[in-house]
Order: structure tokens, then C-alpha cells, then sequence
């Protein structure tokens, strides 16, 4: 099993990059789906943007669903009769 750096282009951007790959069953075949490290940071950023996004979602819905559960509640505390002695 031999190793090779092969040249192939980002497939995001365009820009060459070296690829570490062995030589078994990669020599005739076309390689895609690589990035280079600038896109894949870029990639890596848009994703934790996104599940922040959907975190704070999530905790807005969550404290709303909350607030009226509380306001029901008082509502309902508030209109038990009060027994005087």
C-alpha cells in the first residue's frame, strides 16, 4: 500500500489542494467532496450559527410556554375562595 499526496480542487471553492490518500482503489478515480481549510471553517461557523439560531428558538418558545403556564396558575390561586376565620 503506497501513500500519495494528490492534487485535486476544493470542491466549494476552487482552490487546489493536497489530498494524503493510499493508492489502493483511489489511482483512476475521480476524488470529490473535499474542502479546503478556509471553507470548511466557513462551513463549520454557518453551522454553529445555526443551532445557536436554534437554541435561543427553542428557549423563547420555552420561557413563553412557561410564562403562561405561571399566569394560569396565579389565575387559578387567585380565584380559590379564601376561608375566613
Amino acid at each position: 500500500m503506497e501513500i500519495i499526496d494528490k492534487k485535486i480542487n476544493c470542491s466549494v471553492c476552487g482552490r487546489e489542494i493536497i489530498v494524503t490518500v493510499t493508492s489502493i482503489g483511489v489511482t483512476h478515480q475521480v476524488i470529490e467532496g473535499f474542502v479546503c481549510e478556509d471553507c470548511y471553517e466557513e462551513r463549520l461557523k454557518e453551522l454553529r450559527d445555526e443551532v445557536e439560531d436554534e437554541k435561543f428558538e427553542r428557549t423563547k418558545e420555552f420561557m413563553e410556554s412557561d410564562k403562561e403556564t405561571l399566569k394560569r396558575e396565579v389565575e387559578t390561586k387567585n380565584s380559590e375562595p379564601k376561608i375566613q376565620s
